[in-house]
């Protein structure tokens, strides 16, 4: 059968003629095999793309080796042969399994990144769409796409061009692509924040939706990116979208993009930020994929920038501490139990939000939380060996992580005389005990600190005179960690069967064996506490080593990262 009885026959079939396709298909295969006609061949690959429309036709043209031949002309001279068996392959890849590994073993996927060079905008929507298909859950693929210098030239095609279709498509291999940490650093170093943030405007909320996404993924390693004020306004503005996916990636971006970075920080602040973050959490009700990344924004937001204290107070005037409060407790996971614990923490800063916590109940909720915590952390350490140290993880939260958390809140709040009270009844003062004698220096010092608070009211110095196990403080003068070491040198602290330990362990720092009543050290100024803090922004974690924040700084997030998924509300997309 030559080339014009198959084109007769395509064209009976189209006019309602039943023909046997699948058989024409492998015609049509044979013929690309064994021609070299440039006029055949273009006849040739257009019908057979008019013809791929059809499961049977897939199935025939896959198994007739047909996939190997459409690659090879995608380089053909020809740009319509080329168009037409990029069009045929897409089918393919669409509708026949097999055809992807098939595509490409014939070295399909280098061929289509080089066609990305092209100017022909209905050509590149078939190819990005092509190169979609084939990186999609496939590492290996994306790969070979980025070694082909793939990254730069999608990120060229969103920068130059404004056919809708293209941009989305390639939006959409951005999305696929930027799941790879390879591929990720180089979207990023090839401008592609800034190509994708330029898209945020458009009318196809479709495009929009895949630029986030894909801003989603990448933002955890832009976080010292540069020109990017308007892109933070534009999300910022998207806040207030009623499109879920769209407030889902917009809130996770800015919780990265905030991230250690004052300057982003101060730029969503002066836009309102914190206003549409309480906004965006009233409206979510109990939706956690919206409200974890919302809070997690507001703690970077209120932490560690020139304008951080007014930040700490807008959270109040926008009414978000009642709006927060109630995630403390289950059933939300412990991953957001965490965030929220870490704002309340930031919160404490500025004085003018305690007696509102007070009133929310929030120092009770704090109180059960670390009674409860510290129980299971105890349990767990029983049932370890002697020789084992393993924290206790529940959702992938260290749990030993919220204690200290909710410590530092304590020493902040413990400030206020009402909030003191509550904090020294008698199960949490056993808690507390419990901590100092079994936790490492850095919360050990957090907890003498809040001892110092008790002690600056008659009160809280009866409170602390009853504690028994006190040697510790002797102890920590001679700690290497400078807080623990401040906090146990206040003698205010030691009480009168302790007085000659304190003293000749001071001998050397304080020059002076001076006796001195306990009523005496109580009528003494309110002592300096340093009080070392983890830096969660940076490691995910509020207990480090080494050099850390005084006990002013507040706690911020790791960069959430990106995953390997179908773009669901619920889950990154790859």
């Amino acid at each position: 059968m030559d080339g014009h009885s198959i084109h007769y026959h395509v064209e009976r079939g189209a006019q309602g003629i039943k023909l046997n396709t699948p058989a024409i298909a492998a015609a049509l295969v044979d013929i690309l095999k064994r021609n070299r006609d440039l006029e055949t061949t273009k006849h040739t690959t257009e019908w057979l793309q008019c013809l791929s429309r059809d499961p049977a036709v897939l199935l025939s043209i896959y198994q007739s080796n047909g996939i190997p031949v459409l690659v090879k002309l995608l380089n053909a001279p020809q740009e319509s042969v080329s168009f037409y068996a990029a069009k045929t392959l897409r089918n393919l890849l669409l509708g026949q399994e097999g055809s992807k590994a098939a595509v490409c073993k014939a070295g399909g996927l280098q061929k289509m990144v080089m066609i990305l060079k092209n100017n022909n905008e209905k050509f590149l929507s078939v190819v990005t769409d092509c190169l979609m298909l084939l990186a999609y859950k496939k590492p290996e693929n994306k790969l070979i796409i980025f070694s082909s210098d793939g990254p730069a030239e999608l990120v060229r095609i969103m920068e130059t061009y404004r056919c809708q279709t293209l941009l989305w498509t390639t939006a959409r291999v951005l999305r696929v692509l930027s799941a790879c940490s390879s591929n990720k650093r180089a979207i990023i170093a090839a401008g592609g924040v800034q190509a994708l943030a330029k898209h945020l405007d458009n009318r196809s909320q479709k495009l929009v939706v895949n630029c986030l996404w894909t801003l989603r993924n990448l933002s955890d390693a832009a976080t010292k990116q540069e020109n990017v004020a308007s892109l933070l306004k534009r999300l910022v503005q998207l806040l207030g979208s009623r499109h879920k996916i769209i407030v889902c990636c917009t809130a996770g971006i800015l919780s990265n993009m905030t991230c250690n970075n004052p300057r982003n920080k101060v730029i969503i602040c002066q836009e309102n930020g914190i206003g549409a973050l309480v906004k965006v959490i009233l409206m979510a009700r109990n939706d956690e994929e919206i409200i974890e990344p919302a809070i997690c924004t507001l703690r970077h937001l209120t932490c560690r920038h020139p304008e951080a204290e007014t930040a700490q107070n807008d959270v109040r005037l926008h009414f978000g501490l009642q709006a927060i409060v109630k995630f403390l407790n289950p059933p939300n996971r412990w991953p957001l139990i965490k965030a929220v614990v870490g704002l309340v923490r930031n919160l404490t800063l500025c004085r003018e939000n305690h007696e509102l916590l007070l009133e929310l109940g929030t120092v009770h909720i704090l109180k059960d939380m670390l009674r409860t915590v510290y129980q299971n952390i105890s349990r767990n350490r029983e049932s370890l060996s002697y020789y084992e140290t393993q924290p206790t993880v529940i959702d992938d939260v260290k749990m030993e992580d919220i204690v200290e958390i909710v410590l530092s809140a304590f020493l902040k709040l413990a400030g206020n005389a009402k909030i003191r009270t509550l904090l020294k009844d008698s199960n949490i003062m056993n808690t507390f005990i419990q901590i100092m004698n079994k936790e490492n220096e850095n919360i050990q010092c957090i907890v003498a600190g809040i001892f110092c608070e008790f002690a600056s009211d008659t009160d809280g110095s009866l409170t602390v005179k009853s504690i028994e196990d006190v040697p510790f403080l002797c102890y920590s003068l001679r700690s290497n960690n400078e807080g623990l070491a401040t906090s146990g040198s206040e003698s205010r602290l030691v009480p009168l069967p302790h007085r000659y330990e304190y003293t000749t362990a001071t001998m050397g720092k304080i020059i002076q064996k001076v006796y001195i009543s306990w009523d005496e050290l109580l009528q003494s100024s309110t002592p300096s506490v340093i009080v070392e803090l983890g830096d969660e922004e940076s490691r995910g974690s509020v207990h480090s080593s080494g050099s850390r924040p005084t006990s002013n700084q507040g706690f911020d997030l790791q960069p959430m990262q990106d995953s390997d998924a179908t773009p669901t509300p619920s889950t990154n997309c790859q």
